[in-house]
């Protein structure tokens, strides 16, 4: 008994005097590669080692957990791309815990998401002034019954709306509250009363408040990107060597781009992209409501219908402006008239290019610009004072004189209110800001946004209650006042509503 008892002390001596385990585990990403491009479901493949045993393994892409599991020496498991931001890098990285708490972390691998559709859609997506969303699909057979989830983009584990057994291949919703998600289209199994595992179809869309920018991003191209307001999700349309112009049109689901070769159009998930009109253009205005593109050629204004057919505005002069008014019936116009030094503002009939108005003074050699269509006059200016022209008669009254030079006027949807650009020269000559001035209609009361040492661009809801506008290199909004600015992207370049 006592010789047991010796070689059992003996043994417990020998154990407690082994030197600790203090080698880490080694962890390494094994796919994808460092530097690789990847799109949709990715499959990471981790490997770890360690003298002993593998207790929990974690993988993070830019930081946010993957999966926390026990595994043994080697994992596999499924990197959803889609819910991370197109055309950035992304880093991937593995930790990586033995039985004695041992932790190491694998070298750090960058990868670039690329997700821009390839093929065409099988979902639409149109929205009408009221807000009623209406989701349509192809059909897959006949007598099939769907299930219709929207799903958040951030968290494709959050349901945010469910139909299920719908028999039709297009369904409507009040869209109001949702800014935007996934939404995925499934069979519904009559016998099982169960919904299948893998989508039929699904897409990516933005609901409201939503807008289209561009951007130069890592793969060191100019994307177009659509994202709603109210949330940071971003989803890639296409990428560019060179992008003037983005537009989009949520009432029928098209996104267009004006680039050196003319005018492309393709499905707001951003597939099926196709040419809309050759030429060399010089900017692009969408009517919401027709579908018509307004456009500059260098010499004349162009109106371009959805079909690509196009029609010259026969203004005699070179035109060097052009937006629609608020009723859509007309286009008003800057232009230097035939044999005159100086700009004139117009107003041309949509339906009858014959039919134009001349609203600025014709009389002496200023250079009228900007006009406007407010609630009861038209405004415009000649680089230095605010002119108004009443639509009873034919007076034209300058309401304002300022302290700098008009750079750019745009008026609200309901014609109550509008933004001014000033360009003022400080106490030296070459200190050069720009103002970005709110002003109401009919009382003008005025305050000023904000100041920049370049001149900002901005862009109007079509709802007229935000606005979008450039601030020191990045894409803010704000209500029309200013009041409640969020940051919304730090980079980015041209960008509209």
């Amino acid at each position: 008994m006592q010789k047991q008892l010796f070689f059992i002390l003996t043994a417990i001596f020998i154990i407690s005097c082994e030197p600790a385990d203090e080698v880490p585990p080694a962890v390494n990403i094994a796919y994808p590669g460092d530097l690789d491009v990847v799109s949709g479901q990715v499959e990471v493949l981790v490997a770890a080692t360690d003298n002993d045993d593998i207790r929990d393994l974690s993988v993070f892409a830019d930081n946010e957990l993957l999966l926390l599991t026990k595994p043994g020496s080697y994992l596999s498991t499924i990197w959803n791309t889609d819910t991370y931001d197109d055309g950035r890098m992304h880093s991937l990285s593995a930790v990586a815990e033995d039985m004695s708490g041992n932790t190491s972390v694998s070298p750090p691998i960058r990868v670039l998401v690329k997700n821009i559709p390839a093929d065409p859609s099988k979902i639409s997506v149109q929205r009408n002034s009221e807000g009623l969303c209406y989701i349509s699909w192809i059909p897959f057979e006949a007598s099939t019954t769907y299930d219709i989830l929207l799903l958040d983009p951030r968290n494709v584990t959050d349901t945010l709306y469910f139909v299920s057994d719908w028999p039709d291949t297009m369904i409507s919703f009040n869209s109001e509250g949702f800014s935007d998600a996934v939404i995925q289209i499934r069979i519904h199994n009559p016998i099982t009363n169960t919904i299948s595992p893998v989508p039929l179809y699904k897409r990516y869309a933005p609901f409201s408040s939503c807008f289209v920018f561009t951007d130069l991003r890592d793969d060191e191209l100019k994307s177009a990107y659509i994202r709603s307001s109210e949330s940071p999700f971003i989803r890639r349309l296409t990428a560019d060597k060179n992008i003037r112009e983005i537009a989009f049109s949520a009432e029928d689901d098209r996104v267009y781009i004006l680039h050196e070769q003319g005018i492309d159009k393709m499905d707001g998930s951003g597939s099926n992209r196709r040419r809309l009109r050759n030429g060399i253009y010089y900017n692009m205005e969408l009517n919401r409501e027709n579908g018509k593109i307004l456009t500059l050629t260098g010499i004349n204004a162009l109106i371009i219908d959805p079909d690509g057919s196009a029609n010259v505005l026969s203004v005699k002069g070179m035109v060097f402006d052009a937006n629609w008014t608020r009723d859509n019936d007309y286009i008003f116009i800057t232009a230097l008239p035939n044999k005159m030094n100086y700009l004139r503002c117009y107003r041309v009939n949509v339906n009858n290019p014959y039919d134009i108005l001349t609203l600025s003074p014709d009389t002496d050699e200023s250079n009228y610009r900007n006009p406007l269509e407010m609630t009861d006059a038209w405004l415009f200016n000649d680089g230095q004072n605010l002119f108004k022209r009443s639509f009873a008669v034919d007076q034209h009254e300058q309401i304002l004189t300022f302290d700098g030079e008009i750079f750019h006027m745009k008026e609200s949807p309901d014609g109550t209110w509008f933004l001014l650009v000033l360009r003022k020269t400080g106490i030296i000559t070459t200190d050069i800001f720009y103002e970005l001035m709110y002003f109401s209609w009919p009382d003008l009361t005025a305050h000023t946004l904000f100041t920049d040492r370049n001149a900002p661009t901005f862009s109007i809801s079509p709802d007229g209650k935000h606005i979008l506008y450039r601030k020191n290199g990045m894409i803010c909004i704000s209500s029309p006042q200013g009041g409640d600015e969020r940051i919304l992207e730090t980079s980015g370049e041209t960008f509209s509503w």
